[in-house]
């Protein structure tokens, strides 16, 4: 493979993470919406930079409060979800469920502070962790 091969890789790397970040942008709009302040944090191998193409979009979405069941946490999301046409993967946490997390050294938490992207920090999770 030639160098001009691998800098054309890297550039059409760079404009599908540029797409996604402007797709997720607007998700986070929709999910404010919904939630009212929220936190979005691109996690998993978009954030890292080692996606493939059956990736999908992790995302991490810190709510103040969020169902107890886990499952009813996405009957919300549904409708936003299905107006994109990438595969987001949502994980939704609490607020507390972050810090306690953070505490416990949770792999997910660590990660999203570590390579996580920020959409949108409203809950300012980011600067307090």
């Amino acid at each position: 493979m030639g160098e001009r091969n691998v800098g054309k890789i890297i550039e059409v790397r760079k404009m599908k993470i540029k797409k996604i970040i402007q797709y997720l942008n607007n998700f986070a709009s929709d999910l404010k919406k919904i939630y009212g302040n929220v936190s979005v944090i691109l996690v998993g191998s978009y954030a890292r930079g080692d996606y493939n193409v059956w990736s999908d979009v992790d995302v991490l979405i810190v709510v103040k409060r969020a169902d107890n069941n886990p499952l009813k946490r996405y009957d919300k999301l549904i409708p936003v979800l299905l107006k994109y046409e990438i595969p987001i993967e949502p994980i939704i946490i609490t607020e507390k469920e972050f810090f306690r997390g953070l505490s416990k050294k949770n792999p997910l938490i660590v990660e999203s502070i570590k390579y996580g992207k920020v959409i949108r920090d409203d809950l300012n999770i980011i600067v307090k962790s």
